[in-house]
């Protein structure tokens, strides 16, 4: 899971925490919300139960980056795809 930091860290600027206080709040440990903040760390359902702890108003999916939705080959027909990824590796001499 990937979670949205900058939403997680807007919700506790609004309450007034810092991590030690939302530490205290979700039941994670400060070392793994440390972690978890600086990049070091994604969460599983340990971070996203500590959030729906810390922030019970919330829903779990307010806290996942969301990802856009994309069709197969942006759109673009599987053999139309297989033919344009040919064409260019022979373009760029990668096949004799």
């Amino acid at each position: 899971m990937v979670f949205d930091i900058e939403f997680i860290e807007k919700l506790m600027e609004e309450r007034g925490w810092r991590k030690a206080d939302f530490s205290r709040q979700s039941g994670l440990s400060r070392a793994y919300v440390s972690k978890l903040f600086n990049g070091s760390r994604q969460g599983g359902m340990a971070v996203l139960k500590g959030l729906l702890k810390a922030f019970p108003e919330m829903d779990a999916k307010d806290f996942l980056v969301q990802e856009p939705e994309l069709t197969p080959n942006d759109g673009i027909p599987a053999e139309e795809s297989i033919r344009e990824s040919i064409s260019i590796v022979q373009t760029c001499g990668g096949t004799e």
